[in-house]
């Protein structure tokens, strides 16, 4: 098993749906508001503590203190509130593996249970793979090649706002290593900005904007502009 989901959890999370199953991942969590979780799959994490962080941030300590999570080939890093399956994880690992790509996500489901934030993620049928020049934070996977290049940025940004316009950059973007996997859907299931972000953000006095126009300027990014390249 060359395959990890590695990411934040809280109170309000989708542990069951994603470890519920005959998993082809292991799996390594921050639980990052005390909260107890009656999920006793938690128990079986190859990586697993409890301490305030923010998603990012918490994921870099991760890779920091234990050097042996780089040992995988994929990492897939949900947002507690996104709601997958484990078949479906499975399926997204073993279809970044075939088609080779550095950096995907899932398409995500746009109803009145769950909303995208961008239309380019918006999920399509009869579609399988789009390449595009943007995966956003919600749930990326990593190629190991690509989260080495792109794991430094992870500190630099509490809201990750920005990250993911640094990364392609980072990576090299092929116009076929970067791409929404259609054939995969998954729900964000609470509204943009409605979790504990950004109010947690507002009281440590963190700004997004803030934290993206630094990372444009450390990175030398003037400006972006999200696109599709092409169906595969």
């Amino acid at each position: 098993m060359k395959n990890l989901l590695i990411t934040t959890f809280g109170e309000y999370n989708h542990l069951d749906k994603w470890l519920n199953g005959n998993r082809n991942f292991d799996v390594a969590l921050i639980n990052y508001d005390y909260h107890d979780h009656p999920c006793n799959l938690i128990a079986k994490c190859v990586w697993l503590d409890t301490f305030a962080t923010f998603k990012f941030p918490g994921i870099y300590v991760m890779f920091k203190d234990a050097r042996e999570l780089f040992d995988y080939d994929y990492f897939f890093m949900p947002d507690e509130d996104i709601a997958i399956s484990c078949e479906d994880i499975n399926n997204l690992f073993d279809k970044a593996r075939t088609l080779n790509l550095d950096l995907c996500c899932p398409s995500i489901e746009q109803s009145e249970e769950s909303f995208p934030s961008w239309k380019l993620f918006v999920h399509e049928e009869e579609r399988d793979l789009v390449t595009t020049n943007f995966v956003e934070v919600m749930c990326p996977m990593f190629s190991k090649r690509a989260l080495i290049e792109c794991i430094e940025t992870f500190k630099q940004s509490h809201s990750g706002w920005g990250l993911d316009i640094v990364w392609p950059k980072l990576i090299g973007d092929t116009k076929s290593n970067i791409g929404v996997i259609h054939s995969v859907v998954a729900k964000h299931t609470r509204r943009i900005a409605s979790g504990t972000l950004y109010p947690d953000l507002q009281r440590k006095r963190i700004s997004p904007y803030a934290e993206k126009r630094k990372l444009m300027r450390t990175y030398d990014i003037a400006g972006f502009e999200p696109m599709a390249h092409q169906e595969i």
